[in-house]
């Protein structure tokens, strides 16, 4: 199994999903398709009569509608530049789109079964259990740059396992199968992808130990669970 394309959610600063999306695209190799989606959440604050928004970055002065809207173009504006700038370079094959609503919903529709959609965990919300269970992509929710193994706890399909092995090689680690022995089919993955694939026995506690570092694999099923309770980044694959 091949990814067709990386599609990255972006939110009005840019961090790391774009960084991490792009070096993913790049290594796998696939084409990267970013979405900048104009949240609603944004519109109900500008529209209160006494909202004030304070920080950093392209939102950072938008106090009423008018301001919003500008300041949404021009947050779009810097980030398909960014993504521009970042794929010219590689070279990679990129295209950008603009979508309004919830962040998660959006962008999960946009990604096809043959994608890889990259989501901050942050931007899931109470969306989470909606897009594990419908989007048709693989899903990687990001907590900081991917890094360390991509762990799988459970023997998975085929598939799952190539989309793992690939992940663990455009991230620079190794496939850890959490099973007292490695089966046939990951051994297979592990090679098709060209990464080291290491086994140990599952427990509780070598898997809090990795949380903190590791892309820990899990099923649709189980992922909105796994969100709440480890610290890491979690690929849920298809």
């Amino acid at each position: 199994m091949s990814l067709a394309r990386v599609v990255v959610a972006l939110g009005a600063e840019r961090g790391e999903p774009l960084a991490s999306a792009v070096r993913l695209a790049h290594a796998l190799p696939a084409s990267l398709l970013g979405v900048f989606v104009e949240d609603d959440a944004w519109r109900r604050l500008a529209a209160l009569p006494f909202a004030q928004v304070a920080g950093h970055g392209p939102l950072s002065r938008a106090l009423d509608p008018v301001s919003l809207e500008r300041a949404l173009r021009r947050a779009a504006a810097e980030l398909e530049a960014a993504l521009a700038g970042a794929a010219a370079s590689l070279p990679l094959g990129w295209s950008f789109r603009v979508a309004r609503g919830p962040t998660a919903a959006e962008a999960s529709a946009l990604a096809e079964p043959d994608d890889l959609l990259v989501i901050e965990a942050r931007a899931l919300g109470a969306a989470g259990a909606t897009v594990f269970g419908r989007a048709r992509a693989s899903v990687l929710c990001l907590r900081g740059r991917p890094r360390g193994p991509v762990v799988v706890r459970a023997e998975l399909p085929a598939a799952a396992l190539a989309v793992a092995a690939q992940l663990a090689a455009a991230a620079g680690g190794e496939l850890l199968l959490l099973a007292t022995e490695p089966s046939a089919a990951a051994r297979r993955a592990a090679a098709a992808a060209g990464v080291a694939l290491r086994h140990a026995p599952h427990d509780g506690e070598r898997l809090a130990m990795l949380a903190s570092r590791a892309v820990v694999v899990a099923a649709p099923d189980e992922a909105e669970r796994l969100l709440r309770t480890l610290r890491c980044s979690l690929l849920v694959v298809r």
